[in-house]
């Protein structure tokens, strides 16, 4: 994105929609604020999906 712009779900899916194989299309998109991350920096993979499991 470019500074200052901001994306829909509906957007990012209708983008991927317009450039993907709908095999490739995903179910669901949820938008964080920020991803999980360990004390090392890292994605924390677990954190993420339990995040995403409570949503």
């Amino acid at each position: 994105l470019n500074d200052g712009a901001a994306a829909t779900p509906e957007s990012l899916k209708q983008h991927v929609r317009d450039n993907l194989a709908n095999y490739k299309v995903p179910r669901e998109i949820t938008v964080l604020d920020e991803l999980p991350r360990s004390i090392t920096g890292k994605l924390s993979r677990k954190d993420l999906q339990d995040r995403l499991k409570d949503a």
